[in-house]
């Protein structure tokens, strides 16, 4: 166990405390917002009482997954994000792309490290100023990354610039054009990016083609902070791809994921060879679920493994698949889709693996924005025992979700009044308990005793 947001180890005869404020009310099903480790102990106070209510903890004697949330939300940019992505690029540092209609849809992006579950912002800094639209970001190494982006004011044509950061300090290399014109729709489109290999200095890039509205794709090679000469076109799909997202699942092979337009909305797959030259051969071209679906995001946990979540009839869903390296590759026919957070109407549907079999879907229900964790096991999924967490009441569309393999959880968030939030959590397996209060927003005291002398390297 460690102190809250620190680290530092907590014996198992010492206590831990931390403060906090309840988020919704008592009588309130879907408030869950603060979760302790099942073998340790608690007692609670709050300043002050509210209306002579007290703020309680719901019983944890049962077995429920679930995030903590010990440390108060960090502000953010103050702006008006069209989109907004990230991408992890240690498990303490990880990187934010937005368009900003605040000032112009100038493209920025910022850096969050953490320690602990304590975040600190870094200032954002432009890498696009005539406008940018459906940035995408990819890691390269501990400390640069690779964002592809399209620029409003030159004809919209797909760019991508290497960013790098010390500390929470973002500089750039010198701005690629491929002087491709591109569909620019803030991501109903959509631009993906990822290296095709771990080791290669190549970025595969998917994207819609302006003209004849074509699913296509190019590599580019990089030196340092400095792209090379791009690949020739490949095209995956001639019916305007939307929602396309990307992402390699072994060295050599990537999959390309969107909804097909000219198939009412379904999710298709297609995978793809990548040579170590950036020469893209594409399998067989695979439909996942029988619905329309919308905000697509693939991502592969282990080699041959693929793992998506959509919208589909505004259910935040997730499934998985399989995906073959041969070199012509296929995809096999999908698990069942689960709706993991219930019945509802989503929006901001995202999703990030911790390891080969635990994930997390977040997504704002029109109350709250939250958070579950789910399993993968041979294309099943199953959301875990306890209904969601509730991160914060409520945000806009625009989420990013980052998970690390230590289980830590970061999200951000664009809220009401469309300011960037940050905010980190840590993983628990079958141990939880509630804080609630009558009266919301209860500031309180928690106090946890270990129940006996076992050490809990997560537990806060």
């Amino acid at each position: 166990m460690a102190y809250p947001g620190t680290g530092i180890p907590l014996h198992a005869l010492d206590f831990a405390k931390f403060t906090g404020t309840t988020s919704a009310t008592g009588d309130d099903t879907s408030a869950k917002k603060v979760i302790m480790p099942k073998r340790y102990t608690a007692a609670i106070d709050v300043m002050p009482v509210l209306n002579g209510e007290e703020v309680y903890l719901e019983d944890a004697d049962y077995a429920r997954d679930g995030v903590n949330f010990p440390t108060a939300i960090t502000a953010g940019p103050a702006v008006n994000p069209a989109y907004l992505v990230g991408c992890k690029l240690t498990d303490d540092l990880f990187v934010y792309a937005y368009d900003d209609g605040a000032d112009g849809n100038d493209g920025h992006c910022f850096a969050v490290s953490t320690v602990g579950t304590v975040c600190t912002v870094g200032t954002a800094v432009v890498f696009e100023a005539s406008g940018a639209t459906d940035p995408a970001l990819c890691r390269l190494s501990d400390t640069t990354f690779a964002c592809a982006y399209l620029d409003e004011g030159d004809s919209d044509y797909l760019k991508v610039v290497i960013g790098t950061v010390a500390g929470t300090v973002i500089s750039y290399g010198t701005v690629k054009s491929t002087a491709l014109a591109c569909t620019a729709t803030d991501a109903a489109a959509g631009v993906s990016i990822c290296k095709p290999y771990e080791g290669t200095d190549l970025v595969f890039i998917a994207f819609q083609i302006a003209s004849g509205t074509d699913g296509s794709t190019i590599c580019i090679p990089y030196t340092g902070t400095t792209f090379g000469t791009q690949t020739l076109q490949v095209e995956f799909d001639q019916d305007a791809p939307v929602s396309i997202s990307c992402c390699r699942y072994s060295d050599g092979f990537v999959a390309v994921a969107y909804n097909d337009a000219g198939d009412s909305g379904k999710l298709h797959c297609w995978p793809c060879t990548v040579s170590t030259a950036g020469a893209v051969v594409f399998g067989t071209e695979k439909t996942l679920n029988a619905a329309a679906s919308t905000v697509v995001k693939v991502s592969s946990p282990r080699n041959g493994i693929l793992v998506f979540s959509y919208i589909v009839a505004g259910d935040a869903t997730i499934i998985a698949t399989t995906a073959s390296f041969a070199s012509t590759p296929i995809v096999a026919t999908a698990g069942t889709a689960v709706a993991v957070l219930g019945a509802a109407t989503h929006t901001g549907v995202r999703h990030a693996m911790m390891d080969d079999t635990r994930g997390f879907c977040v997504a704002d229900d029109g109350t709250y924005l939250k958070i579950i964790s789910f399993s993968q096991a041979a294309k099943a999924i199953a959301a875990d025992a306890a209904i969601d967490t509730a991160v914060e009441a409520r945000y806009a569309t625009e989420v990013s979700l980052l998970v690390t393999k230590t289980g830590k959880v970061v999200i951000a968030a664009a809220d009401a009044s469309d300011e960037i939030q940050v905010i980190a959590g840590q993983y628990f397996e079958d141990r939880i308990v509630d804080i609630r209060s009558v009266d919301a927003s209860a500031s309180y005291n928690l106090w946890l005793f270990p129940q006996y002398k076992t050490q809990d390297a997560t537990a806060v």
